[in-house]
């Protein structure tokens, strides 16, 4: 499963937003590496977004990240309480549910909610910068 993301790309101090490509044969060696290891995650060859820190990927919406998140969404009702914005992936799904009334996100860099944040103005949506266990 992919997730659509409607965000720009770009950075903020140490973070930044950007698309990458997997290929047909970086697809097949990390699918290959998951079914020898029996883990159960795969990704398909396309264009993703990436959240990295210093370089480093934080995160993806890769399908191999987006079926780590699906147990969450599929079970999420109400009113939902969300650590870490990260990329918006879980409020993109969360919003397509009706039974959703509103989505709280706890993120604690500023530079990642001045990245992101701007992709995600329903209503239903409150993000609140602070630290999830201080919150």
């Amino acid at each position: 499963m992919k997730i659509e993301l409607n965000l720009k790309e770009g950075e903020s101090g140490d973070w930044k937003v950007s698309t990458f490509s997997i290929s047909v044969e970086q697809a097949r060696n990390f699918n290959l590496r998951c079914i020898m290891s029996r883990n159960r995650r795969y990704i398909e060859p396309g264009v993703y977004y990436k959240l990295t820190y210093k370089g480093e990927v934080i995160m993806s919406n890769t399908p191999a990240e987006v079926n780590d998140h699906l147990p969450f969404i599929k079970k999420a009702n109400g009113k939902v309480l969300i650590a870490g914005l990260g990329l918006g992936m879980v409020i993109t799904e969360l919003l397509k549910k009706p039974d959703v009334t509103k989505i709280v996100v706890v993120e604690k860099s500023t530079d990642v909610i001045s990245l992101v944040s701007p992709s995600y103005t329903d209503k239903r949506v409150q993000i609140v910068n602070a630290d999830i266990f201080e919150y």
